[in-house]
């Protein structure tokens, strides 16, 4: 119960998602290879900039499930999916500057931080021609030593897999 209340009051939820959250926690819990308390420790970590940055729920449990199935969990997967947030939404001068030489934007035109899943394919696009010697570059500069773990296995890994994983997490009941 108060691991779904602090995911509620940090989303700004009302006490009706009560059961939606839960549901989040227990199928993130099913479909990665965390637990409820690793989980429980990632949000705790990780909510309130996500929630800042706009990006739901349901995004976060995914985020923080791609991560427990590459071994970061716990607060450590919280605190590497709240710094790449962070380095995405303020970049320091020296990132804003390597993204916009590769092209790479994930606020829209409103000003508005996109969707994950259009911001990995914006990834995807942006470091296609790169070797991996830059792409690691970029990605050091853009997201530094914490966010950089988040980063890999996020914004690295495919669409699809974002999806699929995303689609178990949101099953109910």
């Amino acid at each position: 119960a108060t691991i779904t209340a602090d995911a509620l009051n940090s989303f700004g939820l009302a006490g009706k998602d009560a059961g939606r959250v839960a549901d989040l926690l227990a199928q993130s819990a099913n479909a990665t290879t965390a637990d409820i308390n690793e989980m429980a420790q990632a949000l705790k970590m990780s909510s309130a900039v996500a929630a800042q940055v706009g990006m739901p729920i349901e995004d976060l449990t995914t985020a923080l499930g791609l991560l427990a199935n590459a071994g970061i969990k716990g607060s450590d997967a919280g605190t590497s999916v709240k710094t790449m947030l962070l380095r995405l939404a303020a970049p320091t001068d020296v990132a804003a500057k390597a993204m916009k030489k590769l092209g790479f934007e994930v606020f829209d035109a409103h000003g508005k931080m996109l969707p994950m899943p259009a911001i990995i394919e914006r990834w995807q696009k942006a470091t296609k021609g790169l070797t991996q010697e830059q792409k690691l570059q970029a990605m050091q500069t853009i997201f530094g030593s914490d966010a950089i773990r988040a980063a890999s296995v996020i914004l690295g890994g495919s669409v699809q897999s974002w999806e699929k994983l995303s689609k178990e997490i949101q099953k109910s009941g």
